[in-house]
């Protein structure tokens, strides 16, 4: 019986020695859970090999399998520029927007470290026969001075005896005084005159007067700042607003006569100092500047803005004489060049910025006159020359018969609708007339 219990206990022992040598499937850990085996790593990427004359290629190493393609494919996250051009937007530059700043653009090409000076065009114009109607035959001599040049209105003669054209196109005497100076403006409503004198001593200093016309039937003294008279050493250049007024530059500002409430403009930023300036319509101002060079430029009110918008001139000693207004912002300004005393330039401001165009040689501008749709007329010492509002020249002939009287023989209408010549024909004085916009080409 006890060497039975004794089998028993060495069987058991045995069985137990067995499961925990040998346990069960599902106690044994799996492939997943398990850690990497112990078996000798792969061998590892073939190290660099030794430097050789040849570096290794910086490409990718080739594919191990030969299907894939040679090249890599193109990353999600690069984009692939499309093949086709983009629709246009509206976030595609306007073609009218300034250049692009190379600062902002590294695209864009530098600008110019200053502006390209103006470079006269030859005024090339195409001969042109107009149609002239009679208006009044006068006796000989009634207005043998011609007429006074205004860039609107028709006022024809010499103090005492005036006539005028009035707006329902009657030809008829004005009982005008004699202007105290060179008129300028619109004829009869914006009609101005400056007074020149000097102070009533020793010292005799230079000095001037504004006045205005009153009712075609006196002129009226304006003030400048506080005084009517200024002396000169106070002022610099002024001229007729075509905006409204009169303006003039008075102890180094702008000041504007007869505003009507409209303010004085700030005085522009030049380079060097302001020679001239005119105002159209609308209210901008342009500027002649000299800096020991003649430059035109909009008004600017920093350094910034003069570096990018002062354009110059060629080379000369440049005067403005006759400005006039064409439409709400462009302007037409007679250039006299006072280095070969001679006024053959025209400078105009107008879409695309600064033009500057020159006679052919020997002629010389005497007036100017716009017209109602942009264009405007000119008067040579001997002829009359029409530009459209496209630009483009034509030399109107006057009738053969006619002999133009006076030095400004011409004169436009208030409303714009014709341009009036004086002259003689077979005797007598003659005042003809013209459509002022209708020059077609030919």
């Amino acid at each position: 019986m006890m060497i039975t219990t004794y089998r028993a206990s060495i069987l058991l022992a045995c069985l137990a020695a067995a499961c925990t040598a040998n346990p069960p499937t599902a106690a044994r850990p799996t492939a997943e859970a398990a850690p990497a085996p112990a078996a000798p790593p792969t061998a590892p990427a073939a190290p660099p090999a030794p430097a050789t004359a040849t570096p290794a290629p910086a490409a990718p190493p080739a594919p191990a399998t030969p299907s894939e393609p040679a090249t890599p494919p193109v990353a999600a996250a690069e984009p692939t520029p499309p093949t086709d051009p983009a629709l246009p937007s509206l976030a595609d530059p306007d073609p009218d927007a300034p250049a692009a700043d190379p600062a902002l653009d590294p695209s864009a090409a530098p600008a110019p470290t200053a502006p390209i000076a103006l470079v006269a065009a030859p005024i090339v114009a195409a001969e042109h026969t107009a149609n002239w109607r009679d208006v009044v035959t006068l006796s000989a001599g009634t207005v043998a001075g011609g007429f006074q040049y205004f860039a609107t209105g028709v006022l024809a003669g010499e103090a005492p005896n005036f006539f005028t054209l009035d707006a329902g196109g009657a030809w008829g005497p004005v009982a005008v005084p004699a202007p105290p100076g060179k008129p300028s403006g619109h004829w009869p409503d914006e009609t101005w005159a400056v007074e020149t004198g000097h102070t009533r001593d020793r010292a005799a200093i230079p000095r001037l007067r504004l006045h205005r016309l009153r009712g075609q039937s006196r002129w009226v003294p304006q003030s400048l700042g506080a005084d009517q008279w200024v002396e000169t050493d106070h002022l610099g250049p002024l001229r007729k607003s075509w905006n409204v007024g009169f303006l003039a530059v008075l102890d180094g500002s702008l000041v504007r006569v007869a505003g009507n409430g409209t303010p004085d403009p700030a005085l522009p930023v030049v380079r060097g100092s302001i020679s001239d300036f005119v105002e159209s319509k609308a209210g901008d101002l342009y500027v002649l500047s000299n800096d020991g060079a003649y430059h035109v430029q909009i008004a600017c009110a920093d350094e910034a803005c003069v570096q990018t918008n002062s354009i110059p001139l060629p080379q000369g000693g440049w005067e403005w004489q006759q400005s006039i207004p064409r439409q709400k912002h462009s302007v037409s300004i007679g250039l006299h060049d006072a280095t070969n005393n001679l006024t053959n330039h025209l400078l105009h401001y107008e879409t695309g910025g600064w033009k500057l165009e020159v006679l052919p040689a020997g002629g010389r501008l005497v007036a100017l006159w716009p017209t109602a749709d942009g264009g405007m007329w000119a008067q040579t010492e001997t002829g009359l020359l029409h530009r459209d509002p496209a630009g483009a020249w034509r030399s109107v002939a006057l009738p053969a018969d006619l002999r133009p009287s006076g030095p400004v023989f011409a004169a436009m209408t208030g409303n714009m609708s014709e341009l009036v010549v004086v002259g003689v024909r077979d005797g007598a004085q003659v005042v003809l007339a013209t459509a002022a916009k209708t020059q077609a080409a030919g």
